[in-house]
């Protein structure tokens, strides 16, 4: 009969080395991550894109098209009345 070590709990004692195993990882299933984000963001209320110099940006460059294409409309009237060539006519 083998003898029990004190304070082991009925084990045995062993001499030998322990092997220490490490609990694997928890890994989340492929789009539960990405379910929970899209459920975080559609309660949250906070702009995900800075609002302002998004809308800046927009602005600027529709802004810009525009006064192109008011430019453009205004030169032919212009190129006439000064006797020059104007921009859409290839010489």
């Amino acid at each position: 009969m083998q003898e029990r070590a004190a304070g082991t709990g009925g084990r045995a004692a062993s001499g030998g080395d322990s092997v220490k195993k490490t609990k694997p990882r928890h890994r989340w299933r492929p789009g539960t991550v990405a379910l929970r984000e899209i459920r975080k963001y559609q309660k949250s209320t906070e702009p995900l894109i800075p609002f302002a110099p998004f809308v800046r940006e927009g602005v600027n460059q529709f802004r810009n098209k525009r006064e192109s294409r008011a430019l453009y409309r205004r030169s032919p009237p212009c190129a006439a009345r000064g006797s020059r060539i104007p921009l859409d006519r290839t010489v």
